[in-house]
């Protein structure tokens, strides 16, 4: 099965990359998570209501909503700090090794050496110019990896949100780089998420009682959201985990075997 994937593109200050992120991973799992199930058998269960509450940007004239649910916002917080610090460490040293006097240097994978190189036009060198670093930040919906004992398959991804920064230098005028501005991007994100979540796609079965830790985290008192991981990558570098979540690390089976004997041992 293909994972749905859907992408979003941003070039801002950087400062505004955390309101960014909150308003939207926040809208999308609002989006995809239930209040808590309470099974009467295993099969049989009913769903207790999800709270939610507005929440004001701090850089950017806009609310959103998220659930109400102090743990889970928490968690979703905490891991979209980790993405933005990662990004502003990264721009803090482009900045540093970038000297004001070195005029900006430009390569082709390819280049003729019979044809005349053409020069850039001027909204790549501002862009060049005034960009401090880029990063992306991933938000996917999973399954766990089988209960059976013997079993080491990895989580299934069936559902991937990416949000890519272009992280401009503080200084930068944001608007000569946006046709319109980010809290009008913003808000059409936002309408677009409404329209992708309500349309007709993949969700996993609905599970019973034994198989609910599967496809839902239950572990927040208030709220039961599709289990989900995010992960994040600075430029062209390797993907990170965000956090580490209960059951959704994609360990090799190798790792996987160890655990479980060092499990039978310590019985």
């Amino acid at each position: 099965m293909n994972a749905r994937m859907t992408s979003f593109e941003f070039t801002c200050l950087g400062k505004k990359v955390n309101d960014i992120t909150s308003a939207l991973f926040h809208s999308i799992i609002f989006n995809r998570c239930y209040g808590k199930f309470r099974y009467d058998s295993e099969q049989a269960y009913s769903i207790g209501t999800l709270g939610y509450e507005e929440i004001s940007c701090d850089f950017i004239d806009f609310t959103y909503i998220c659930v109400s649910s102090n743990e889970l916002v928490r968690s979703v917080n905490r891991d979209i700090k980790t993405f933005t610090e990662a990004l502003r460490t990264a721009s803090f040293r482009s900045q540093a090794s970038t000297s004001p006097s070195s005029p900006p240097s430009f390569s082709s994978t390819f280049i003729d050496p019979y044809s005349p190189i053409p020069s850039p036009s001027s909204e790549d060198v501002g862009f060049l110019t005034s960009a401090a670093s880029s990063g992306t930040i991933f938000l996917e919906f999973l399954t766990k990896s089988s209960r059976s004992t013997w079993s080491f398959s990895e989580p299934l991804v069936w559902e991937v949100w990416s949000l890519k920064f272009n992280c401009l230098k503080e200084d930068t005028n944001e608007d000569a780089f946006n046709k319109t501005a980010i809290d009008e991007q913003l808000f059409d994100k936002v309408l677009s998420i409404v329209q992708i979540v309500n349309n007709a796609q993949y969700l996993p079965t609905m599970p019973s009682l034994s198989e609910v830790d599967s496809v839902f985290d239950t572990n927040y008192p208030n709220a039961q959201p599709y289990n989900f991981k995010i992960s994040y990558k600075i430029g062209s570098g390797v993907t990170k985990d965000a956090s580490a979540r209960p059951g959704l690390e994609r360990n090799s089976a190798q790792a996987q075997i160890k655990n479980f004997i060092k499990q039978k041992l310590a019985l």
